[in-house]
């Protein structure tokens, strides 16, 4: 099972790292610099308030039909038939609730709002088909359904934005259909992937289905909606807020792009760790070893990263948006150091779900969510975007924090002082590394590289990461 998990959690991982860092700064990055800070920070700011009735797309039903069609195979056309019908019903509950709270807020942009909300619904509805898929145990297919809508967007608008004849005409609509039409056709493919097991299936709507998921599942949705509310609903925030509204909520949006994108490893490396975890904690076997092992890369890869951005802040932004403001840079500088508890929050949040602690986890989110939504509502008026960066490491540092005392005192499985020791000693040194290598006059690209690399030698060494017994695993027939 372990050489099974390691192997396809190797594929997802490594087809994401090819598709999704050419998305961010190829086509998103681009797009934003073309269109300009303002307007794609209007996008950003509609896509944030879609988010804030997210919870009614999934009140816990994609947790409910992974658990279904993988407990109950023979099933699968049944469930499959409820599922949808039941997805078009949430559906159209996200589409009242947002239309009535974007007039009752006074939106005035319908055009915008209404393909944003497409593009949010298509999104949700693509995540129930791969929910379904990997419930069905077809892991390799989900792999490749994962990545399907970003290669589409990637092949499509990629020559547009990068032809000097064509890239002044792009606009945020045209990136936002695009991305509509790429996501019905991944919903395509995995609905195909889904008919080749199930054959014909007829539409149906089952209540008892809908009561199920509300007991079953709702937890989870509230908990997957808690730690969105600690991040995402910054972009409306500042919109409606800050005097610069729709400006300001563009530059957190380009500081916050790195972290975004970084961010997914967590989450993915997360998502397949729950799986993994849950069916060995049911069998009461052992998990940690590849847990930790898993804990360690991700943090050092954070680490490395938190700190090549806090030093160089403005190499990135000239190499990303041709521009080196103070303010950008200071956005870029500050966000990116939220991304080591990002990651503990990821892990140590699975291992808490996984092992049946769902509840702590709860309460640990809604704390951190209610503390950043109070901040946000503070700070932001006055300080604008960089409010909102600092906002953002110190809630998530301190999310993080009770979320490792929360798995020690549950489980007896939090992060030991040797393994926090050696985390801080990597960021120390990588730190002092790379500047004294600025100091002496080295360019920061190479000087990045080998802080980079030699902080990772010395921790593969001294902490006991088995690079060998790793690849050994992977390549296992």
């Amino acid at each position: 099972m372990e050489t099974r998990f390691l192997r396809t959690l190797a594929l997802l991982v490594v087809l994401n790292l090819l598709v999704k860092p050419v998305w961010v700064f190829a086509i998103d990055r681009r797009v934003q610099n073309l269109t300009g800070f303002e307007s794609y920070g209007a996008y950003y700011a509609m896509f944030s308030f879609c988010f804030l009735f997210s919870m009614i797309l999934d009140p816990g039903l994609n947790i409910r039909v992974s658990r279904d069609a993988a407990s109950s195979p023979s099933q699968l056309p049944r469930i499959v038939s409820e599922a949808i019908g039941l997805k078009l019903l949430l559906i159209l509950g996200y589409w009242v609730a947002t239309m009535s709270a974007a007039w009752a807020w006074g939106i005035h942009d319908w055009g915008l709002l209404l393909s944003v909300v497409l593009l949010y619904t298509c999104a949700s509805f693509l995540t129930l088909v791969r929910h379904i898929v990997t419930g069905a145990q077809l892991f390799r297919q989900d792999a490749w359904i994962s990545v399907v809508d970003k290669t589409l967007v990637i092949a499509v608008l990629g020559p547009l934005l990068f032809l000097p004849r064509t890239a002044s005409g792009v606009t945020i609509q045209h990136f936002v259909w695009v991305q509509i039409a790429a996501l019905a056709i991944a919903i395509l493919i995995g609905m195909r992937t889904l008919l080749s097991r199930t054959g014909p299936i007829p539409l149906r709507f089952n209540g008892g289905m809908g009561v199920g998921v509300l007991k079953d599942g709702f937890p989870f949705a509230v908990n997957t909606f808690l730690m969105g509310l600690v991040s995402w609903p910054d972009g409306f925030l500042r919109e409606r807020l800050h005097p610069q509204g729709a400006g300001e909520a563009g530059l957190y949006a380009a500081g916050y792009r790195l972290m975004d994108a970084f961010g997914m490893l967590g989450s993915l490396v997360g998502g397949s760790l729950l799986s993994y975890i849950t069916g060995l904690w049911s069998e009461r076997k052992g998990f940690d070893a590849v847990f930790v092992a898993c804990r360690k890369v991700l943090l050092l890869a954070a680490i490395l990263l938190s700190v090549c951005m806090f030093v160089c802040p403005s190499y990135f932004a000239r190499l990303l948006y041709h521009r080196e403001d103070a303010s950008l840079v200071s956005v870029m500088g500050t966000v990116m150091l939220a991304l080591p508890a990002l990651y503990v929050v990821h892990m140590q949040g699975t291992l808490l779900t996984a092992t049946g602690h769902i509840r702590s986890f709860i309460r640990v989110s809604l704390v951190a969510a209610a503390v950043s939504l109070a901040l946000k509502l503070l700070l932001l008026p006055a300080f604008g975007a960089l409010s909102s960066a600092w906002i953002c490491v110190g809630v998530y540092w301190s999310y993080a924090a009770v979320l490792v005392l929360a798995t020690h005192v549950r489980l007896s499985s939090g992060m030991g002082w040797l393994e926090l020791l050696l985390h801080l000693m990597s960021a120390l040194g990588c730190y002092g590394l790379l500047k004294s290598m600025l100091f002496a006059g080295w360019t920061p690209l190479p000087s990045m590289f080998l802080a980079c690399m030699c902080t990772a030698l010395v921790y593969v060494r001294v902490g006991g990461v088995r690079l060998k017994e790793v690849r050994e695993v992977l390549i296992r027939k």
